[in-house]
């Protein structure tokens, strides 16, 4: 039996690594908590303007788009239109669509990261990401053509 009591007492128990190693992972968050929260409001806040943003211009993109859908084919059937003019609202035709398919895209991964940032789900979070990064090159994309 003393043999038992000298080897236990030579080696360094596992739980007491994971307990010291747990240990510091706690001080850390309790450490940077405020700052944790503090982004995650700001997250949630966010996506909260950008959705509401996105519903105003859904809104009046919406609009423009049913005049453009009356006016163009109207312009379209007039001959001594210039075909400059057909093609320009032709152009902003198809540009308001662009624009409208963007906003509800916006809208749509917005309002599926503020669930994720309100639940607390940092595994859904990880895979917007992606989606975070295709909408604003698309957005990117409208603005440029916008110029």
């Amino acid at each position: 039996m003393p043999a038992t009591s000298a080897s236990s007492a030579s080696y360094v128990r596992f739980s007491d690594k994971l307990t010291d190693g747990m240990n510091d992972i706690s001080k850390i968050i309790q450490d940077n908590k405020q700052t944790m929260d503090s982004i995650q409001e700001i997250g949630i806040e966010m996506t909260t303007t950008i959705a509401a943003i996105g519903g105003a211009v859904i809104k009046y993109v919406k609009m423009i788009d049913g005049f453009l859908d009356t006016v163009v084919p109207l312009i379209e059937k007039v001959p001594f239109i210039d075909k400059k003019i057909v093609n320009f609202a032709q152009d902003a035709q198809k540009l308001s669509q662009t624009i409208l398919d963007a906003c509800n895209n916006s809208e749509k991964v917005a309002g599926d990261v503020n669930s994720a940032l309100t639940k607390g789900d940092v595994g859904k979070l990880k895979g917007y990401a992606g989606d975070l990064k295709n909408l604003s090159k698309g957005l990117q994309g409208v603005a440029a053509r916008i110029k």
